[in-house]
């Protein structure tokens, strides 16, 4: 095995194991804030974020469970990118609570080493990432050209639809 597989397969096991302990120990980690006493005024910003995530047990469960998906997917050759991004998204939002809530440095540095771990599997698997973003995102070369007038034809479409759709959902929410 090339020494770069042997450094990907570390960091995979590396990030994953870690995702298990953090989302296995989500049921316990979060302040109850029914036994705060402190006015919300007086807690710090990681005790006023732990009562926040402690206040909703199915929101913490879901981030558990999605850290620890993330941490399979990983594991998984086949769906390693797939568990990467996944992974990424929800490290570069416990980094930033981590920086504006002022949670302990420690955590804050292992974050970044799992996010710098997760990015360096990217990096690794670079063409794949790039071929899903231009099949996703940029322009089948092979779609037919259009004439500027097909063009405003569909844009107009879209704009009409999205304006059905907001109606939609401001009638579903001001109900």
């Amino acid at each position: 095995m090339k020494p770069i597989r042997i450094l990907e397969w570390a960091s995979a096991w590396v990030v994953a194991l870690s995702m298990f302990v953090y989302g296995f120990a989500k049921p316990i980690q979060f302040s109850d804030p029914s036994t705060i006493t402190t006015p919300v005024n007086e807690l710090t910003g990681m005790e006023l974020m732990w009562a926040f995530y402690g206040y909703s047990a199915p929101f913490h469960y879901l981030l558990g469970v999605l850290e620890v998906t993330g941490g399979v997917l990983l594991l998984i050759p086949r769906t390693r990118v797939l568990g990467a991004l996944l992974l990424t998204a929800m490290l570069i939002n416990i980094i930033a609570q981590d920086i504006f809530f002022g949670v302990l440095e420690g955590a804050l540095r292992a974050a970044i080493v799992y996010q710098l771990l997760t990015l360096f599997i990217l990096w690794i698997h670079r063409e794949a990432v790039a071929d899903g973003f231009r099949r996703f995102v940029l322009p089948r070369e092979d779609s037919p050209s259009r004439s500027w007038g097909q063009r405003l034809l569909i844009a107009a479409a879209v704009v009409a639809t999205a304006i059905v759709l907001k109606a939609l959902e401001m009638a579903f929410t001001h109900g």
